[in-house]
């Protein structure tokens, strides 16, 4: 099954309650057919002016176009459905990979909207700027990419986590004008059978499911697709050094210990094999530790959810030095390594 086959298979028939449709209808040109909302014209024209009357999501294009010299395929991207308005099947908000654009999505999108759906093709936090002339200053000369301007792009978590409730605020109000919409052209559009998918393909996948996460009890989202995830926490070269343990050895008992001792918190050779026990242990209460798949993506998830558990039962440490340890540690740069060249 290819990638389109696999994503529209996923949306398919499931109904979510329905949201109140408060947003003012500016999708519509007529009654049956969307405005153009993907050439640079329309865009260029619709970000000249005073952009304060603009729609969050208009807004949120116009503020990454400007100062970016016109570098199009970084814009965010509203691509609308290429069936009649009224027939929509749903709205599919879609998170790019590191290093990437919204560009990236390019094959799929028209797929997408040829089968009924908006898509909008999210540009990510600290992307999008022109590709810098030399090495140096904030970019990253690295083999199978051009000198990409990494200068605008946080080094921790929190602006990410600012970022995505603003993106949820955005989607929410975009979620309503498109509701009332179709209701416009066709006064019986079933709303509660519209879905509202987000995804992301690597680096944007964290960002998607943060975005449902976020997104709490009441969370408009129907689904969510996450495409070749990117969940590593680390530090330094410290990808490179596990994937090659892994690649190496096969085997995560060994690679563990690397794991501990490469997060730059003073901890000893000696404390790292008891902290590898020790999760091994709760592990192997559950699974046969020597038949999990010994891939560096296995082993990233895997620390993944030791973390998750810290975050979510934080409370539960009872040492004070404990815990101010590892909120230090959970603030830890994202180091993107060798992986993103892997990925």
């Amino acid at each position: 099954m290819n990638l389109f086959s696999s994503i529209t298979a996923a949306l398919a028939g499931v109904a979510f309650l329905a949201l109140t449709c408060n947003g003012d209808c500016n999708l519509l040109s007529g009654t049956s057919s969307y405005i153009d909302t993907e050439s640079e014209n329309s865009i260029t024209t619709m970000c000249a002016g005073d952009t304060s009357a603009l729609t969050s999501w208009e807004q949120y294009q116009c503020s990454f176009i400007e100062n970016r010299n016109g570098y199009q395929k970084c814009w965010p991207q509203r691509r609308m459905s290429t069936c009649s308005a009224g027939q929509l099947k749903g709205a599919v908000f879609l998170y790019h990979g590191y290093s990437a654009c919204p560009n990236q999505y390019v094959e799929l999108a028209p797929k997408l909207q040829n089968a009924c759906y908006h898509v909008y093709l999210i540009l990510t936090l600290g992307h999008g700027y022109t590709n810098c002339a030399t090495d140096g200053d904030g970019c990253v000369d690295e083999p199978g990419f051009d000198i990409y301007n990494l200068s605008q792009l946080p080094t921790e978590r929190q602006p990410y986590i600012d970022y995505v409730y603003s993106m949820i605020d955005v989607i929410k109000q975009e979620v309503d004008i498109i509701k009332t919409c179709e209701l416009e052209a066709r006064s019986t559009f079933d709303v509660d059978a519209m879905e509202v998918v987000v995804g992301g393909l690597s680096f944007g996948a964290p960002l998607s499911a943060a975005t449902v996460l976020f997104s709490g009890s009441d969370s408009i989202f129907t689904k969510q697709i996450l495409m070749s995830p990117f969940f590593g926490v680390s530090a330094g070269s410290l990808d490179k050094a596990v994937y090659k343990c892994l690649l190496n050895r096969n085997a995560f008992r060994e690679c563990l210990p690397l794991y501990f001792e490469g997060l730059q918190f003073n901890i000893t050779s000696v404390e790292s094999e008891k902290l590898s026990n020790l999760v091994l242990d709760a592990l192997s209460y559950y699974v046969d530790v020597e038949f999990l798949d010994a891939s560096y993506e296995t082993m990233n998830l895997f620390v993944r959810g030791i973390l998750s558990w810290v975050v979510e039962n934080f409370e539960s440490i009872s040492d004070s030095n404990t815990r101010e340890s590892i909120q230090e540690a959970l603030q830890l740069q994202i180091a993107w390594g060798s992986q993103c060249n892997l990925d």
